[in-house]
């Protein structure tokens, strides 16, 4: 009888590798790069259209006066825009940033035209009733489990109803004109001056932290873990808060600029807003933020409309918008593609 075959002896059991120890990958953080590198070529090359149309159509633009004008505009338009960029990154949207310019900058006109006030307290009014009304639409907005879009436009378009009627009804409908022409225009040259570059040091922290804002857990994990849908709604809270703050800041320019206040002031500034963010590459149903090339969009927005007030075609205007709008809808599709492809 043949001696029985000797069993292959057992392997040990090896200790399971932790998810500590495994290399990190940093595919989500090239994506991003070249995502970032596509998107702001393109609003480059958008802007460098935009102005070769005006050095082809009109030869007004390059005068020094009017090309004072349309840098105190980007510096109206720029920090509504930066504020929007925010929301994009958590897939939100502000319809109410002109009413919320509009009643803080009765509030700095009202106080900035009291004998003795100061204009600094006068910034301050304006700006905290600008976060206030941010916290207010960050509040009822980020209720929502999921990252959604359609919560934010509802909430936002009836509270920017509510900011209008209110300033409507401080105002009695009426423009007012400072008496303290003076103190409004301290505020003036000192808002023009470094506002740039205030503004170009917030869009770099911004680029940071649209990085961050890419890590947010998504629908699925906030619908799975309680801690977030509180994370959600905090981040929320502070972007709508931030926008609110930068809607006072471009109401407060609007009202250096013209020197009076209009409550109908900032209508329609939404549609520029959301055309320069779009043109910046920053995606809405992706949930990506790109700040810098939101600057791009801005300043191509803004030559733009000064290209048609100088050929007096401001009517067709918004049609421009929407169909710039369309197109940076269609070009985010075929971005996201190429960026897939290479990545």
């Amino acid at each position: 009888m043949s001696d029985p075959v000797p069993l292959s002896p057992a392997l040990p059991n090896l200790p399971p590798v932790s998810d500590s120890k495994r290399p990190v990958r940093a595919s989500w953080i090239v994506k991003a790069i070249i995502e970032f590198v596509i998107s702001t070529s393109i609003a480059g090359i958008i802007l460098a259209g935009v102005l070769l149309f005006v050095s082809v159509t009109t030869n007004a633009f390059w005068s020094p006066v009017n090309l004072k004008s349309v840098m105190s505009q980007a510096t109206v338009v720029a920090p509504t825009a930066v504020g929007m960029t925010f929301l994009f990154g958590l897939r939100k949207l502000d319809l109410s940033i002109g009413a919320i310019g509009a009643l803080s900058g009765f509030v700095f006109f009202s106080v900035a035209s009291q004998q003795g006030s100061s204009p600094i307290f006068a910034i301050l009014a304006s700006l905290v009733t600008g976060s206030i009304c941010g916290l207010v639409n960050g509040a009822i907005a980020g209720c929502s489990t999921a990252r959604t879009i359609g919560l934010s436009i509802l909430v936002t378009w009836l509270s920017g109803t509510a900011y209008r009627t209110l300033t409507l009804l401080l105002t009695n409908g009426h423009q007012m004109w400072s008496s303290m022409t003076d103190q409004v225009d301290a505020v003036a040259s000192v808002l023009f001056s470094i506002g740039p570059y205030l503004i170009v040091i917030l869009v770099l922290l911004g680029q940071l932290g649209s990085l961050l804002a890419s890590r947010v857990p998504t629908s699925t994990d906030v619908k799975r873990e309680a801690a977030g849908f509180w994370l959600n709604w905090l981040l929320t809270l502070l972007m709508f808060c931030v926008s609110g703050l930068l809607a006072a800041v471009s109401g407060v320019a609007m009202t250096c600029r013209l020197r009076a206040l209009a409550p109908l002031q900032g209508t329609g500034i939404e549609l520029e807003v959301l055309t320069a963010v779009l043109i910046g590459g920053s995606s809405l149903l992706r949930g990506r933020s790109n700040p810098i090339g939101t600057l791009l969009g801005v300043m191509a927005v803004v030559i733009l409309v000064d290209a048609f007030n100088l050929l007096n075609i401001t009517v067709y205007a918004q049609i421009a918008f929407i169909v710039l709008i369309a197109l940076c809808f269609l070009i985010d599709g075929c971005r996201y593609t190429i960026s897939k492809r290479f990545s």
